[in-house]
């Protein structure tokens, strides 16, 4: 039996996750691929992702250093995968090195591109607003150019 790899940054509880990728694994599987869904964020993560309170700063940077550390492995064995399906991002920053060791296991690579995540966060977020700094460090939107450019396939 085949493999296809599919990564997200969401877990099975994103919105776009079920329509865009999981709906496709009864498919893939009469045909003889198995879908091993990998995504960045846990469930539980997911979950507490979206929180503004103080107190959530420490568990949110602990599940994201956590993805990272998980996301890694999973690079370090893509080359097991027939072929690898990237929904939105393969983490929140750095894509472009992810996306470099990802190339490197030679694999086909298909990019799911369902939402305007090329778009900087300043520019649909209003003036003033707080987490208008904060989802802006560190995103770089030319990101999704790289991947696009590098991907096999782009839907």
């Amino acid at each position: 039996m085949r493999t296809l790899l599919a990564l997200s940054t969401l877990p099975r509880e994103g919105p776009s996750v079920r329509p865009r990728v999981l709906a496709y694994e009864p498919a893939l599987a009469r045909e003889g691929i198995r879908l091993v869904f990998r995504p960045f964020l846990t469930s539980r993560g997911f979950a507490g992702f979206y929180s503004t309170r103080a107190a959530d700063r420490a568990r949110k940077a602990a599940r994201a250093a956590l993805g990272y550390a998980v996301r890694a492995v999973v690079l370090a064995r893509v080359s097991r995968a027939d072929g690898v399906l990237v929904h939105r991002e393969i983490v929140p920053r750095g894509n472009r090195i992810a996306f470099r060791a990802l190339r490197a296991a030679g694999r086909g690579v298909a990019f799911d591109l369902d939402d305007a995540t090329w778009l900087p966060p300043r520019a649909f977020v209003a003036p003033g607003d707080l987490s208008r700094r904060r989802m802006s460090r560190l995103k770089d939107p030319r990101e999704v150019d790289a991947l696009l450019a590098g991907a096999d396939l782009v839907l």
